[in-house]
């Protein structure tokens, strides 16, 4: 299978956490363990005290997304986490809200930043 670019993008509904940069993944079981990563990073970067309706939502390269993992479903990998937060700190990731952005079924634009989801 060749490698394709995915990106993960973590939301509550409410507020976004949107992955500028993406992993390269070739089968569905890397794109699993780096979901859990984001998501064990994300809970040890961020100021949240309540994870149970977050959940890393992970898109193809054509925008369809092909996975939603949530937070309280990860699993914990120590080594992994120190990892993502080196990575969350030195790439793109961006805390914000999108405007408009159903996280159902789309994949959020740069545009709709910070901005509250109705």
């Amino acid at each position: 299978m060749p490698a394709k670019l995915y990106r993960f993008h973590c939301t509550d509904g409410r507020e976004l956490v949107t992955d500028l940069q993406g992993r390269t993944c070739h089968s569905a079981v890397p794109v699993r363990r780096h979901a859990d990563r984001v998501a064990l990073a994300l809970m040890e970067a961020a100021d949240h005290t309540v994870w149970a309706r977050w959940q890393v939502e992970v898109y193809d390269p054509k925008g369809k997304r092909v996975l939603i993992r949530p937070f309280l479903e990860v699993d914990v990998d120590a080594q992994a986490v120190r990892e993502m937060i080196t990575a969350l700190k030195t790439t793109g990731y961006h805390e914000g809200h999108a405007h408009g952005q159903d996280p159902s079924n789309s994949r959020p634009r740069p545009s709709q930043w910070h901005t509250p989801i109705n």
